[in-house]
């Protein structure tokens, strides 16, 4: 008799456990898979939101999480005839408008408001005058790939064209691709290649990702010439 209520009670406490791994295991699937969409809504917020004009103001202020829509790079946005517009690079299948940018908080170039846009760097010649004119960008966002992603894959010879506010166009010829570390970048932005006159010089992101820091550790620097 008791041998029987012991193997009742035995066989009670299984099928509670049982439940309680099958409830623990169904409550664990649903919260991932509210994370999971929770994640996958940021992520359609951050991406998908109506396109919004592009700021006119001379960019100040660096930021880690810059916006992710796509602006209106359309004939709505209009620049001044002899200022910079749009920047394309064929290789890369990449182009995207262009923001005014000067120093930052840290009193470096400030990058763009945005992943999409580049930033003219307004303390630097013009694309095309004698000189170095100086264009950053960011290379990725949070989510998905930015107006110089892949920049480092550019070869001498490559080709870099820049649309200005009279919709006339420039084009310049890579001369070299090179990597710095974050910190020795900025003293090789203003520098002019031998023999060149009018340098064109792209600027992003570039090495490993620190955890740390929560930034690149190299930066990508692209030289090119007027042609």
């Amino acid at each position: 008799m008791v041998s029987k209520v012991y193997k009742r009670v035995q066989n009670v406490l299984v099928a509670v456990v049982f439940m309680l791994a099958v409830g623990l295991t169904v409550v664990l699937a649903l919260g991932l898979m509210g994370y999971g969409a929770f994640g996958l809504w940021q992520r359609y917020r951050a991406t998908h939101n109506p396109s919004a004009a592009i700021p006119r103001q001379t960019v100040t202020q660096s930021t880690d999480q810059p916006d992710e829509t796509h602006p209106l790079c359309d004939d709505s946005y209009t620049v001044a005839d002899n200022q910079p517009r749009l920047v394309e690079i064929p290789r890369l299948n990449r182009s995207g408008c262009i923001q005014r940018v000067g120093l930052d908080q840290h009193g470096a170039v400030a990058v763009p408001t945005n992943i999409h846009l580049a930033g003219w760097y307004a303390n630097s010649p013009l694309p095309g005058q004698a000189g170095v004119s100086i264009i950053d960008g960011h290379v990725s966002g949070r989510y998905g790939p930015a107006i110089f992603t892949d920049l480092a894959k550019l070869q001498a010879g490559d080709t870099i064209k820049v649309q200005f506010g009279d919709k006339s166009w420039k084009e310049f010829e890579v001369v070299d691709n090179n990597s710095y570390a974050a910190d020795e970048a900025g003293a090789e932005l203003s520098k002019l290649v031998q023999g060149i006159t009018n340098q064109l010089t792209l600027i992003t992101c570039g090495g490993r990702f620190s955890q740390a820091t929560q930034q690149y550790e190299d930066r990508v620097v692209i030289r090119s010439k007027l042609l």
